[in-house]
């Protein structure tokens, strides 16, 4: 919904809406959407970390940063995965992170990666309408009881 209402220009032309990546077709406008997946040179892996425990690997120091220039970002959905390219502006890559659920307007290349013109996250969901709570006396319902137990306003016992 937020793609749509962010695109509405875009989306009415020629711009293809495809639910999976693999749908995705080479040279067409489109729109995808997945989860941000973030490949960091500089993170560490539990992996890398055993074999520093067993002596295999150098040591590894912590760092004040993990990121760099060389980190890229990558679409997944349930079909796959796709390489991410972009300018800065339309794809920041220092500032996105791995599990961020996101929109992308942009194309396919003849690389297979995606490049992304513009992206959105879906944004605060719609209220729901409020309910009506009329309290009229009304004769076709009748009145009503509730009847509740088990609050322990006032107990002296700590659930936690």
């Amino acid at each position: 919904a937020a793609a749509r209402r962010q695109w509405a220009d875009q989306l009415a032309g020629e711009v293809l809406e495809v639910e999976r990546i693999v749908q995705l077709r080479e040279d067409a406008p489109s729109v995808c959407v997945g989860v941000l997946y973030k490949q960091m040179r500089l993170r560490h892996s539990v992996i890398e970390e055993y074999q520093k425990e067993l002596g295999i690997s150098e040591t590894m120091y912590p760092l004040d940063d993990y990121t760099s220039s060389e980190d890229t970002l990558e679409i997944e959905d349930d079909s796959g995965r796709m390489r991410l390219t972009g300018d800065v502006g339309s794809l920041p890559v220092h500032a996105l992170s791995t599990g961020l659920a996101v929109a992308l307007l942009g194309k396919m290349t003849e690389d297979g990666e995606f490049h992304v013109e513009a992206w959105c996250t879906p944004g605060m969901p719609e209220p729901l309408p409020e309910a009506s709570l009329s309290l009229k006396d009304n004769s076709e319902s009748g009145p009503f009881v509730l009847i509740t137990s088990g609050l322990s306003f006032g107990g002296n016992s700590d659930p936690l």
